[in-house]
């Protein structure tokens, strides 16, 4: 096919003949429009609720409790309750990458069972030292967690957290040891979740530390805790005996994907702590404190928080607590992936009355011979935004990008249409994803049409900057000789046999990444007749 468009020189491409489909076709030379119904399941997420100050508030029955709350020498543990359509025709020829601002009203995310990852962002402290009142300053992310444990030899004291912001604190109880000749030992565990951003001030105020006594904390910021009700149980012990190993009790965790946190500290450590089995070293300050978490999380398990004094040393002076912090919302999902299929030479119309649920986003991939601007409309009046057209002028080919989000709920008809398509293909795959931003979630969009004859294929990259970003690309090849293969870390997420095309996707997303989104024809076939799009969509 050979076709002049606004006066560049294109080369002719000669159609691989392929058999007829079995598909309706209407006849116009005004427009190609495809429909497409979805059909979505239905996701639930089992919220959890801590006591009524955000904290456990029930002590282990074998616990010796001050009358001030305190534990002494005892185990003490809790797990909390379970407690109309919008388009964009600039074309490109060659490449596109273009960082999205906020006016782009979108995100989608990744589409996967797995649960986003509780990421650790940073870690402050002020150190250990004799004063009545620690603090320390830093920049910290709106809609992220802190989590401030504190560590100290102030007797009989009760400690509150504050901040600049005015972020609300929550704390669990503390473990107290009360080890003679006024000497003590206390660790304690504090949370805000969903915090402001901007430059805050974290401080660190006991109500009773006479004569100075030394006084620690460590402040860490997560991404992807849950905004609301995060606690899922925490436990806390002092030394029973003389040990090298330190541990509390167990913690059953329930959420998808839990943090746990824990924090050791000993009256008499001279040593640099080790983190237990399992957790890593968030920070430590050297001899008195270690506060730790695991890597990658958990899925539900059992959790044994633990830790070692430092070369070799046995005590009774050490504390410890530990807390587990749930990930926000329910897991990330690719509810539907369908595929309109395309047709040469045809006006093609597809229909399947299905259902949708709300507050997911949808994502069209459309794919076309149309030179002419596409747009996407549903009968449930959804607002749909789109990318800029990807566009090899040698095959006379296009790929773009469309998205909802937070959708509404219920019987969908999706269209895709061209404004002016005679005699040329038009398709487009059709994904329904959970667990997506309902604003301002676009993180960023590439495209690229062959800039010479490859086997590989090569949309662009995308710096991603999400906690956690799905990112989607779709490649298109009308001249194929059969199934393509998604790139490294991507599965393909549906595909069209007839047309050669794909889209895929990254199973479990990604973190903050310089994501390379890539795709290889099927076997040795290599030309300059295909064309990228991708896009990256920020979660809830």
């Amino acid at each position: 096919m050979t076709r002049a468009r606004d006066g560049e020189v294109t080369k002719s491409h000669g159609r691989v003949a392929r058999a007829a489909l079995a598909l309706v076709a209407i006849f116009a030379t005004s427009a190609c429009t495809a429909i497409l119904g979805i059909e979505s399941l239905a996701f639930t997420d089992a919220g959890t609720s801590a006591g009524p100050d955000g904290a456990p508030d029930v002590v282990g029955k074998d616990s010796a409790v001050h009358m001030d709350g305190k534990v002494t020498h005892a185990d003490a543990h809790h797990d909390a309750g379970r407690d109309a359509a919008s388009h964009d025709d600039a074309r490109t020829d060659v490449t596109s990458t273009h960082d999205a601002g906020t006016s782009d009203a979108a995100t989608a995310q990744d589409a996967s069972h797995d649960a986003p990852p509780i990421l650790l962002v940073q870690t402050v402290a002020p150190g250990y030292n004799a004063t009545v009142t620690q603090n320390v300053t830093f920049q910290e992310s709106a809609g992220n967690t802190l989590v401030a444990g504190v560590y100290s030899a102030c007797s009989a004291t009760t400690v509150t957290v504050s901040d600049s912001l005015g972020n609300p604190w929550m704390s669990t109880p503390e473990a107290y040891a009360d080890l003679g000749n006024n000497n003590s030992i206390d660790v304690q565990l504090f949370y805000a979740s969903n915090i402001k951003g901007g430059t805050n001030t974290v401080t660190v105020t006991p109500s009773n530390c006479t004569n100075y006594a030394s006084l620690g904390a460590f402040v860490l910021e997560y991404s992807g805790v849950a905004n609301a009700s995060p606690l899922d149980g925490e436990s806390r012990q002092v030394a029973p005996a003389a040990s090298n190993a330190m541990s509390t009790p167990s913690i059953t965790t329930t959420g998808a994907l839990d943090q746990v946190i824990a924090l050791f500290a000993d009256y008499n450590q001279n040593d640099p702590m080790v983190a237990g089995t399992g957790f890593v070293r968030a920070d430590d300050d050297g001899f008195v404190a270690l506060i730790e978490d695991i890597a990658a999380g958990t899925a539900p398990a059992t959790v044994t928080p633990a830790a070692t004094l430092g070369a070799g040393d046995s005590d009774a002076d050490w504390a410890g607590a530990a807390i587990a912090l749930k990930g926000g919302g329910a897991s990330i999902a690719l509810v539907q992936a369908l595929n309109t299929g395309s047709n040469e030479f045809k006006t093609v119309t597809q229909t399947a009355m299905v259902t949708e649920n709300a507050g997911d986003a949808l994502v069209a991939a459309v794919y076309s011979q149309c030179d002419s601007t596409t747009t996407v409309t549903d009968t449930l009046g959804n607002v749909w935004m789109s990318t800029p057209e990807v566009w090899n002028g040698g095959s006379d080919t296009g790929a773009q990008f469309f998205y909802a989000l937070d959708v509404k709920s219920g019987a969908n008809i999706v269209s895709a249409t061209a404004t002016a398509c005679s005699n040329a293909d038009l398709g487009f795959f059709m994904l329904e994803y959970s667990g997506i931003a309902s604003a301002n979630g676009i993180d960023g969009t590439a495209g690229q049409a062959a800039p010479a004859a490859s086997n590989a294929m090569l949309a662009g990259s995308i710096q991603t900057t999400g906690a956690r970003d799905q990112v989607l690309g779709l490649f298109v090849e009308p001249e194929g000789t059969g199934q393509m293969t998604a790139g490294s870390g991507f599965t393909a997420a549906a595909s069209d046999t007839t047309w050669y095309a794909m889209v895929e996707d990254i199973a479990g997303g990604t973190p903050p990444a310089n994501v390379s989104v890539t795709a290889a024809l099927a076997g040795s076939q290599s030309d300059n007749a295909w064309v990228a799009a991708a896009i990256a969509l920020k979660a809830e």
